[in-house]
């Protein structure tokens, strides 16, 4: 815990209920704004709506999906109060959890976000609550405005447009499908509205035309998701019953169905509020009636399919341009937040969100791929950053398989992982692919590859051709095959001596390709070969170029990497032995932020068909490494001994890496202080 109240906390969020749901939200909308965030739960999870952002009752790692796990908290005020006093702003969201004790609120950026039937029913006895403490109120339905609550800002519930991918297509080539999904379990209006698709389908023929279809209540969050993107017409029933000025205005199905690319039918009362608030029409169509609802369908049956398309297309673009996570942490600034952050700049870095556990040991944050990729496959599995990779995955309850001839890979990397259900081990080389009809139906049911399988750049001096072989040869049994089993996306490793003699610095991924080692040279084929895939056949990738990586299980013979080389030197009282003068220049990065790195690229479209520099971007000298670690060895006496440069290597690193960093990843490991 300590570890957190000794870091910056821009914004404390306390939650509870369902609300940890929206709450999570809205805590990665600040983090796009570059806030760094603790979100707190209280309570027990009340309902069995979508758990968007984990909320369990355990730290079982089958629960932790893509998000960071929030763990109900056991009440414990000394904790909480001690991270609401190392909070620069306080978000009560939804919650009415206020600590007494002795916490002085007068003290504190207090903001307060309301939302639901809670306040509904009695806004009165929530504002006596909140308004003596509160600067400002987050107002999350149009009709909560105006009562009563301090210096009120309409923000509507924030969408994962970046999760949530467009269905643009027809689904059925006769028939317009309608969907409908309870949003809060008022099944009353779910009835009635079936009851009214029902009679529409009896008494016109017209109506043959549409397909209805609709879910169970108690279904995960995923899957309701799924079955929105195979609809093309999506009605909240909830806002058409006589409840709708009871229960509010359009709610968080109708912007995940908007996401989805679905044309969405809604109640609002307050359109011309949300236009003066947001600046924009609304392009879903209003239903306040069955009446209403009832010209919508006839209009939407009268249009062709590329009028369908457009309004399909409409739809989506509003809801990620107004209500996706970017659009709703740049209101959030403008209308909340930017007073009580003078000293930084919108979107000046990426902020980081973290959720704490009471009681319990507090771990760093950490990446969670995202819940699309169920199953991965991993290879060169069983080798240093595989490995780690292989265990990331299993962690977050993911199926692994590791695929791995054990060549570079060690079984003891990956021996820890053998009895776990989730862990399956394919002993293969990725050359053999191609031809081997039981290892290519391996990759049946992939959702992702981690292609990490390589030839070491020190093997490429004594067989050049093995080098070709694996790296050329092997990376393209590995997306062939992931084209042929329709794998979503490939992350590959590359290194950054594809780059060959630096011609500027810091070295950027537009530096020319001029690769001096045949290492460079198949790795670069091997980009190459995946770049084709992806204009072809559509094979979405990310290209990670790697530097200087070091960390546990790394290799410490003389072909394995430079400082666990050097570890055993010392350790076994062996003189060090440095090619060249010690001169040149690395730049170390740890293997942990390379595993973020992955999973980071893996989670975000944006980085589909992109390249990325994997550096730590410090700086150190491959003499000043070996003083070092003598230093740290205590072992002042043993001696340097310099042999000639090996050919092809670069005497000088120092490379950007703020592409990566733009898109989130935080480079968190410093070598001089690891």
């Amino acid at each position: 815990m300590d570890e957190y109240l000794n870091n910056n906390i821009d914004i404390l969020i306390l939650t509870g209920n369902d609300w940890a749901n929206t709450g999570y939200r809205f805590s990665k909308c600040l983090e796009q704004i570059g806030l760094n965030v603790v979100i707190l739960k209280g309570h027990k999870h009340k309902f069995n709506y979508p758990i968007q952002a984990p909320i369990v009752k355990s730290l079982s790692t089958n629960a932790i999906s893509n998000y960071p796990i929030i763990i109900p908290i056991n009440d414990d005020d000394d904790i909480i109060l001690k991270l609401m006093e190392h909070a620069k702003v306080i978000n009560f969201h939804a919650s009415t959890l206020i600590k007494n004790g002795n916490f002085n609120y007068a003290n504190k950026n207090i903001v307060v976000t309301h939302g639901g039937t809670t306040y509904r029913r009695s806004p009165n006895k929530t504002n006596k609550i909140f308004n003596s403490i509160s600067l400002s109120t987050i107002i999350q339905c149009p009709d909560l405005l105006n009562l009563g609550a301090k210096n009120e800002t309409l923000v509507y519930y924030p969408v994962d447009t970046e999760f949530i991918q467009p269905c643009f297509d027809r689904i059925n080539a006769t028939k317009l499908v309608i969907g409908h999904f309870p949003s809060s379990g008022h099944i009353k209006g779910t009835r009635s509205l079936l009851s009214f698709c029902y009679k529409l389908h009896k008494k016109d023929k017209k109506y043959s035309y549409y397909k209805f279809i609709c879910s169970e209540r108690k279904v995960p969050w995923i899957d309701n998701i799924k079955r929105m993107q195979n609809c093309d017409i999506y009605i909240e029933a909830l806002c058409l019953t006589n409840h709708g000025k009871k229960y509010g205005e359009w709610g968080n199905t109708c912007l995940e169905a908007a996401s989805c690319g679905c044309i969405v039918i809604t109640h609002c009362l307050s359109k011309d509020i949300y236009k003066e608030q947001y600046g924009c029409d609304l392009p879903i169509l209003i239903a306040n009636n069955y009446v209403e609802l009832q010209q919508h369908l006839d209009n939407l049956l009268e249009m062709t399919d590329q009028e369908i398309l457009n309004l399909k297309q409409k739809i989506r673009n509003w809801a990620e341009n107004y209500h996706g996570f970017q659009a709703t942490g740049e209101r959030l600034w403008n209308k909340i937040y930017k007073p009580l952050f003078p000293d930084k700049e919108f979107n000046s870095s990426m902020g980081k969100v973290v959720a704490v556990a009471v009681a319990v040991d507090i771990e760093q944050p950490i990446t969670y791929l995202d819940i699309k990729y169920q199953t991965c496959l991993v290879t060169g599995g069983a080798g240093f950053i595989g490995s780690h990779i292989c265990e990331k995955l299993l962690k977050q309850g993911r199926k692994v398989k590791c695929l791995d001839n054990f060549v570079n890979g060690k079984m003891k990397n990956i021996e820890d992982f053998l009895d776990n259900p989730n862990f399956e081990l394919i002993t293969a080389s990725v050359t053999d692919i191609i031809g081997n009809e039981v290892l290519l139906n391996k990759f049946s049911g992939i959702d992702i590859v981690f292609h990490l399988a390589c030839g070491k750049c020190t093997v490429c001096l004594h067989d050049p051709k093995l080098d070709l072989f694996v790296n050329a040869w092997g990376s393209y049994n590995v997306f062939e095959a992931s084209r042929l089993h329709s794998v979503k996306k490939v992350i590959h490793a590359s290194t950054g001596s594809i780059y060959g003699e630096p011609q500027y610095f810091p070295e950027d991924e537009n530096h020319p390709y001029k690769p001096t080692s045949f290492y460079g040279v198949s790795k670069l084929a091997g980009e190459r070969y995946l770049e084709v895939f992806y204009k072809m056949y559509g094979l979405k990738y990310s290209i990670l170029r790697y530097f200087h990586v070091y960390g546990t299980r790394q290799d410490h013979a003389d072909l394995g990497g430079v400082i666990p080389i050097f570890i055993r030197n010392v350790l076994k009282d062996e003189n060090i032995k440095i090619y060249g003068d010690g001169s040149q220049i690395r730049c170390f990065t740890h293997v942990e932020d390379i595993v973020n790195a992955n999973i980071l690229c893996a989670n975000t479209s944006t980085s589909d068909g992109e390249c990325y520099n994997i550096a730590s971007g410090i700086k150190m000298s491959i003499l000043e490494l070996a003083n070092k670690i003598k230093q740290l060895a205590n072992k002042p006496d043993i001696n340097i001994n310099y042999y000639d440069w090996r050919p092809g290597d670069i005497k000088y690193f120092d490379v950007s890496n703020k592409k990566i960093s733009k898109l989130g990843l935080q480079l968190n490991t410093n070598i001089y202080s690891n």
